[in-house]
């Protein structure tokens, strides 16, 4: 995934949660609250998996401290 900042985030899952890894960065667990929607214990942040129109994630939304950031998924 890319920021609009040019960052470049890892997606991978672990067991029933996901990890998010930025370039440089720690790991960042975040579990589900539904099929979409993450959410982090580490930090105050949240994402939000959404579809296209033929059902694939195409992006992800990134909300920390009342913002959100959409995330596009590079392959």
């Amino acid at each position: 995934y890319r920021f609009p900042s040019s960052q470049i985030a890892t997606i991978t899952r672990e067991g029933s949660h996901l990890l998010l890894q930025g370039d440089g960065d720690v790991k960042v667990v975040f579990y589900a609250e539904s099929n979409q929607d993450f959410f982090a214990k580490l930090m105050d942040a949240q994402i939000t998996f959404r579809k296209d129109a033929q059902g694939r994630v195409a992006e992800l939304i990134f909300h920390r401290s009342g913002s959100d950031i959409p995330v596009k998924r590079i392959d």
